[in-house]
């Protein structure tokens, strides 16, 4: 049966989706996932897990930034945390990088592992490669949107013996999740940005670089600012122009997904308020319960799941204009300097 899958970007968050109907919920592991914020301390995240396993749920960590160092290096790293969690039952990791992927696999093998939406895998081929890793789950690239499409890929995922996991609610970037690489016409106004975990581990983050796990300046919400559109080259301008870095809801097609038999059914959205995530966690879990006994009646929640967004995206703007803010500011704080 499809399970639904919650972000947890809090412990508070976890819990009120669990206590919502999710069957399962994922968390940012501090200074690993594509985060600058919404993440969680490993101390946090083991109280987090014991929470979601012992409501006999599942809890997913997210690793799933791109690293710059020698993943070589990364599991030695890693390995008091993994082994914490398979002691505080966490489920599975949710990565990005293969190379990590094959070297957590070999150390890890009966630690489940899926592809995350970032790797944007809309492939057969990188999806094979991702198996051949060691990835049991995969989380399709945000290209892949339509039930005709949908149906193909999980065939595809079929054909190579993993489940699909389909990211219905979410943001999908200028070109798909992990696809996009406007952020790198601002490398000069990047910055570290330093964590400590509370096992002691110290991580360098970089702000502007989603990438590193540092979060994005979000400058394609802003090509109508001169100062934003100047620094992309006319080619590239060209190729993205009238694409948009927009909020999907795909309520609808719901019963359709369901039918094809996907593994979960998955939400985004652990930098916004734990209550409105909820509800919309809530709604559906609704949605798919009716589903199952057979109920077509759910245009209320759809309605409800398009209110609540409207929230959602009233506070995304804000966010956005502060993070558009700080990139003029680092922009100006550049060109002075030079």
């Amino acid at each position: 049966m499809v399970e639904l899958l919650g972000p947890g970007g809090s412990l508070e968050m976890v819990k009120a989706v669990i206590e919502n109907g999710a069957d399962a919920v994922f968390c940012g592991a501090l200074g690993y996932s594509r985060r600058l914020h919404n993440e969680m301390t490993h101390d946090e995240m083991l109280e987090a897990a014991r929470y979601v396993s012992g409501k006999g749920k599942k809890l997913w960590v997210a690793l799933n930034c791109d690293f710059e160092e020698d993943p070589t290096a990364i599991p030695e790293k890693l390995d008091k945390k993994i082994q914490d969690y398979e002691k505080n039952g966490v489920f599975g990791l949710i990565l990005k990088n293969r190379a990590l992927i094959q070297l957590i696999h070999q150390k890890y093998p009966n630690m489940p592992l899926v592809a995350s939406v970032g790797a944007a895998i809309c492939n057969e081929t990188v999806l094979k490669d991702y198996v051949d890793a060691g990835v049991q789950y995969v989380v399709p690239g945000t290209e892949v949107q339509t039930i005709e499409q949908i149906k193909a890929y999980k065939e595809m995922a079929d054909r190579l013996g993993i489940k699909v996991e389909m990211l219905i609610y979410g943001t999908a970037c200028i070109g798909g999740v992990g696809a996009c690489r406007l952020f790198n016409f601002f490398k000069d106004c990047f910055y570290p940005v330093t964590v400590e975990d509370t096992d002691g581990e110290v991580r360098t983050k970089i702000m502007g670089n989603p990438e590193s796990g540092g979060g994005c300046y979000r400058p394609c919400l802003f090509f109508d600012d001169p100062k934003i559109r100047e620094r992309l080259p006319d080619n590239v301008w060209e190729k993205i122009k009238g694409k948009e870095n927009a909020r999907f809801a795909w309520t609808t097609i719901i019963p359709e997904v369901i039918k094809l038999g996907v593994a979960a059914i998955k939400v985004q959205g652990r930098e916004y308020p734990a209550e409105t995530i909820a509800k919309i966690v809530g709604e559906y879990r609704q949605i798919i319960d009716k589903c199952k006994a057979g109920n077509t009646n759910l245009q209320q929640h759809y309605d409800e799941i398009a209110r609540l967004t409207e929230l959602i995206d009233k506070q995304r703007m804000a966010d956005s204009d502060k993070l558009h803010q700080n990139l003029l500011k680092r922009m100006e704080e550049v060109a002075s300097s030079s």
